[in-house]
């Protein structure tokens, strides 16, 4: 512990001091609560404090810069009617979301978001009518509107991988809230309420989060936050540790984002109901999460909020939640590091809370929090604020708990390294240097990506201590009874599909606070 507390005094200073008194902000993310733990959330700058419109209005295609390009080519685009030429126009175009954005043709030469060039035209497919034409051509319109847009291809194949995205893009169904039934609310945190939902029309029982756009528009930081979250839920569609969004949509006041509903609640109410995990129980679990840290690590995203409220349990498996301060690592902007204090303050890590630039190995020293506190019932550093949080870190040695296996205790001491550079799962391989560790010696993480079953895995209860066997038998009803939400005075609107005929990417209105491709259909 030595070099910690010389690390940590050596940091000590003006920085480190404000950092230790962000106890006095009592904001939360979704799914914590005060009475388990405080939340960080401010940034290590005071811009991200000022009003967005006081710097000048937010960037309504900050998200669509966000979305990675499903498909990209150069396209040669021709309008009958509308803001484009008459004749054949040459672009780059990608694909983004439900989005077509057209860039100069010199554009092909990107590579990545940290230099984009400008977008010149961006609109959507969302109930656009696809059909295939002689010569390559694709031509897209919609019913109630008489501007009809033609992509023509330089190949046949690139013709037929642009109509079959574009076709099945074009006939997905998008919802408004009325296309819901409330059932019971699950949650509610700083940027927005929780609901369990059902579908009108299929029957389906999904989680509702509705986002509130006063707040998400009040700061930098908030509307950083809330394309982060949204970014981020398209870049785990498919993987079998995160939670999966079916849709998105938008009104004037509200986001709202619908995911699966998992019944198992998640992991804190589990381990409140169950007590601590054993260590075999510990292993199959860290492997889920190493696996899906993995991945989004692979993508140059950090997560920065792991902690058992946001775990949640899917049939024995786990899936992450809540991607309220997840971020995307660019080089263009302090070499691919961050500097935003956020998340939980029992779970910091020291880089963080020294008010320096971090990377991803803010992760790894999470997961170390994280296992210990399932294994023992708390964290290793526990304390009420933040300034004793410090002061454990600097003076009380980690007491494992009794049985607990050297291999286990070796992991632990490894992802609590203070030292970035020294802890374990930040040198040349990242994460995936875990998955050689004694502690998983054995372990199929090919097996444990399928998702096969075992005698470790966490099943949630059938039935809760009150006899309750429903959906909602492992959640604390108690705890959301108050809270509420009011759809009547919902003004609904699906705002991309209002990008049509091709829009100037530049005249795209940044007022009514309005976000463009938030919108997301389902097949």
């Amino acid at each position: 512990m030595t070099s910690i507390r010389r690390s940590l005094e050596m940091h000590r200073g003006p920085q480190l001091e404000r950092a230790s008194r962000l106890n006095a902000r009592k904001s939360m993310s979704l799914g914590s609560r005060v009475r388990k733990s405080m939340i960080l959330d401010r940034p290590a700058s005071d811009a991200g404090s000022q009003p967005i419109i006081a710097q000048g209005g937010p960037d309504p295609l900050a998200l669509v810069r966000r979305t990675p390009a499903s498909l990209r080519s150069i396209l040669h685009i021709k309008a009958g009617i509308g803001v484009l030429n008459l004749g054949w126009d040459r672009y780059w175009g990608e694909l983004r979301g439900n989005l077509v954005a057209l860039f100069d043709a010199e554009a092909q030469h990107w590579t990545g978001s940290d230099s984009e060039p400008s977008m010149n035209y961006i609109f959507s497919v969302l109930g656009c009518i696809v059909a295939r034409k002689k010569g390559n051509i694709i031509k897209i319109r919609r019913t109630d509107s008489p501007v009809p847009v033609f992509v023509r291809f330089a190949t046949e194949a690139e013709c037929e991988r642009w109509f079959l995205v574009l076709a099945k893009l074009s006939a997905q169904r998008t919802v408004t809230i009325a296309d819901f039934e409330f059932v019971a609310p699950v949650g509610k945190g700083a940027s927005g309420k929780v609901f369990l939902v059902k579908d009108r029309k299929t029957g389906s029982k999904y989680a509702l989060k509705i986002i509130e756009k006063r707040k998400v528009f009040e700061h930098k930081s908030a509307f950083r936050h809330a394309v982060d979250e949204r970014a981020a839920l398209e870049l785990v569609r498919d993987h079998p540790f995160f939670i999966q969004l079916r849709f998105a949509f938008q009104s004037k006041t509200s986001f709202f984002l619908v995911t699966d509903f998992y019944e198992g609640g998640d992991l804190f109410q589990y381990l409140k109901s169950n007590g601590c995990l054993h260590e075999r129980e510990s292993r199959q679990l860290m492997a889920e999460l190493v696996l899906a840290l993995e991945y989004l690590h692979a993508k140059n995203v950090v997560y920065r909020d792991l902690k058992p409220e946001n775990i949640l349990l899917d049939e024995g498996h786990i899936r992450i939640a809540d991607f309220g301060l997840c971020k995307k690592l660019t080089k263009a902007k302090f070499n691919g590091l961050t500097s935003t204090i956020c998340g939980t303050f029992t779970y910091a890590a020291p880089e963080m809370l020294a008010v320096k630039h971090y990377g991803l190995s803010v992760d790894l020293w999470t997961l170390g929090i994280f296992v210990y506190h399932v294994l023992r019932g708390k964290t290793p550093f526990e304390a009420k604020d933040l300034e004793q949080v410090i002061h454990n870190m600097n003076n009380n040695p980690i007491q494992f708990p009794p049985g607990l296996s050297k291999h286990c205790t070796a992991l632990i001491k490894g992802l609590l390294e203070w030292r970035p550079e020294n802890r374990l799962g930040c040198g040349p391989g990242g994460i995936s240097e875990l998955k050689s560790h004694p502690f998983f010696e054995g372990m199929d993480f090919e097996a444990v990506y399928k998702r096969k079953p075992n005698r470790d895995l966490l099943f949630e209860s059938q039935t809760n201590a009150k006899g309750t066997t429903g959906e909602l038998r492992n959640f604390d009803m108690t705890e959301w009874r108050d809270v509420s939400f009011d759809k009547e005075g919902e003004e609904m609107e699906t705002a991309d599909i209002t990008l049509w005929p091709p829009v100037k990417a530049a005249e795209v209105p940044s007022e009514d606070f309005y976000l463009a491709g938030y919108l997301m259909g389902s097949a």
